[in-house]
């Protein structure tokens, strides 16, 4: 069913535009399990899951339609533990984030060199991205399986997807402050990635 309605492209079966209002409404209904309530709702955040899928992964990554159809399946899944208090768009973006950077992870195990490179590429830019952002959206999709896990997530949010700091902790239940230092500790960690991938002789492997 949900891999008729999404496309790893990110479009969707005449998708609602919903505004967070709408959203919340449509995810009140869908919390009463009827199909087409649950349809609804899985196409208005179907661009938000979309974008941030590709956003982990790259456009042209194997798994990617897996993740957005994982994802879809995980915010509905989860749907009933949100109260409603927070930001919704938020709780959907940290579903498919956390969705996605598991995927990711998984792909690495099996394909050591992942083509980052010619994902970028052949994605076609935003109109607002310039080349500083698409060069930090490949490293960040390089060096992010080697990241904990919540501090990647955190990066993601902020990095690739741009959201503010208020808007992280309140899509992850956090504080301000713990967000910082997530941010922190993460810019850290792939700081001393790069220093130390920088100091490779030119041929050796990576270990």
């Amino acid at each position: 069913m949900l891999a008729a309605m999404i496309r790893a492209d990110g479009g969707a079966d005449i998708a609602p535009k919903a505004d967070p209002a709408r959203l919340e409404a449509l995810a009140r209904e869908a919390l009463g399990q009827a199909p087409e309530a649950v349809r609804r709702f899985l196409l208005a955040i179907a661009p938000v899951v979309g974008r941030t899928c590709r956003g982990v992964l790259g456009p042209r990554n194997s798994d990617l339609e897996d993740a957005i159809q994982d994802s879809l399946i995980d915010v509905t899944r989860g749907l009933p533990s949100y109260r409603f208090q927070g930001n919704l768009i938020g709780f959907v973006t940290k579903i498919a984030v956390r969705r996605a950077l598991a995927s990711r992870r998984r792909s690495v195990a099996r394909v050591r060199h992942l083509q980052l490179l010619d994902d970028l590429h052949h994605e076609l830019p935003v109109a607002d991205a310039s080349v500083r952002e698409i060069e930090r959206a490949e490293v960040m999709r390089d060096l992010l399986r080697r990241v904990r896990p919540i501090q990647a997530e955190t990066l993601v949010m902020r990095v690739v997807l741009g959201f503010s700091v208020e808007e992280i902790a309140l899509a992850t239940e956090a504080s301000v402050n713990t967000v910082k230092t997530r941010l922190r500790l993460g810019k850290n960690a792939l700081r001393e990635l790069l220093t130390w991938q920088a100091r490779l002789p030119q041929g050796e492997p990576e270990r």
